[in-house]
């Protein structure tokens, strides 16, 4: 029997993996899978949401991070987290939301969604200053540390899987699809489009979201396109200085009646806006966040995408592909959808059989099983 730790301890609700990781833990409690005996470690955050289905294992094989609040400092963690491992014994570690800031004794799996090769990108990046770009590399270059640190890595796509052998030089990187929410899994509900054209961005705060092409491409679909009635909707965190420069283009670009931040949104609210829009526009230049690529198809949303690998492997012939550095590409993109209603029907009916391998969450929970006996 192997004693595996489940370590949620940096599962944030705003950041990417939550759901995931909710979803991994709560499939555990459901019923045993034959060969472990699971231990989990998790965040506040993560015990609020997932608490009633353990709650006759606190303390015993359930453990909340910080214990008390005057042990949250990430050493009183990492003092439990070595005291807990010792007493346990545990056999693997994995880790849904990687990298994890604490470190384990015992041979950890991390699941890993984002690319590693961020050169590119980072140079290219024109809304950021060379100081915070030498801090972006630093924190990049911690990333990279922190998964060589893996026994074995999980990733969604083949790309992935090449970006992050070449960085960490894992021998044994596994692609493993990423799949629905299971709380999304069931029938569509029916859209209630409102007027306009209303298009979607769901983003975070990430340096690499390109979210400042939004306004410019804005800008050229109501001057050359005459699409007056378009609205762009992005879901920045507000109050924080990725917002205030959307905030500062939009002004620049005379757009405030076309492009809208309307702040982060949960999983409840995302699909309220799924339902309320006619398409969905990814301008991302690292990050693959391919649960939200599977939500818009989910939701019947055509895609248009920067024409980058990480989103090709997840949409394949769902989107269409533009130039992520060209907001006169993207923009032309975005017509074609509206103009072509041939296109629309294609990119709707190519999503419908992409969504097969992606509701099938049960064999990714045992192929992700099967990774973490072998190590």
């Amino acid at each position: 029997m192997k004693k595996i730790i489940v370590n949620l301890i940096n599962a944030e609700r705003r950041e990417k993996g939550f759901q995931k990781g909710m979803d991994f833990v709560l499939r555990t409690a459901e019923k045993e899978e034959e060969g472990i005996k699971w231990f989990y470690f998790v965040s506040r955050e993560m015990h609020e949401e997932v608490r009633l289905s353990f709650r006759q294992m606190r303390g015993k094989t359930y453990f909340v991070f910080p214990e008390k609040p005057e042990h949250s400092s990430e050493g009183a963690a990492q003092k439990r987290i070595k005291e807990l491992e010792k007493e346990i014994g545990a056999d693997a570690v994995y880790t849904p939301i990687a990298p994890s800031p604490y470190k384990f004794s015992c041979p950890e799996v991390m699941e890993f969604d984002g690319l590693v090769d961020t050169a590119e990108a980072l140079a290219r990046i024109k809304s950021v200053g060379f100081i915070e770009k030498m801090k972006l590399s630093m924190k990049d270059g911690k990333v990279k540390s922190a998964l060589k640190r893996a026994a074995a890595i999980i990733v969604p796509s083949e790309t992935i899987a090449r970006s992050v052998k070449s960085a960490t030089g894992c021998s044994q990187v596994e692609v493993v699809d990423a799949t629905l929410p299971k709380s999304m899994v069931g029938e569509t509900p029916t859209p209630t489009r409102h007027g306009g054209i209303n298009i979607l961005y769901v983003t975070n705060n990430d340096e690499y979201n390109n979210v400042l092409l939004v306004p410019e491409v804005a800008r050229i679909l109501v001057r050359d396109y005459d699409l007056d009635d378009i609205n762009i909707f992005t879901t920045l965190t507000v109050d924080t200085p990725q917002a205030e420069l959307l905030k500062d283009r939009i002004k620049e670009e005379n757009v405030r009646n076309h492009v809208t931040n309307i702040g982060y949104q949960q999983q409840e609210e995302r699909i309220k806006l799924y339902n309320r829009c006619d398409m969905a526009f990814t301008p991302c230049l690292v990050d693959s966040f391919p649960h939200l690529l599977i939500e818009y198809m989910k939701f019947n949303l055509p895609v248009v995408a920067a024409g980058l690998p990480f989103n090709s492997d997840i949409l394949d012939e769902a989107a269409l592909y533009f130039d992520p550095y060209k907001a006169v590409d993207a923009a032309e993109k975005i017509y074609e959808v509206f103009s072509k209603p041939d296109v629309k029907e294609r990119l709707l009916q190519k999503a419908a059989e992409r969504m097969e391998r992606y509701t099938d969450f049960e064999g990714g929970f045992k192929k992700k099983c099967e990774i973490l006996k072998k190590v």
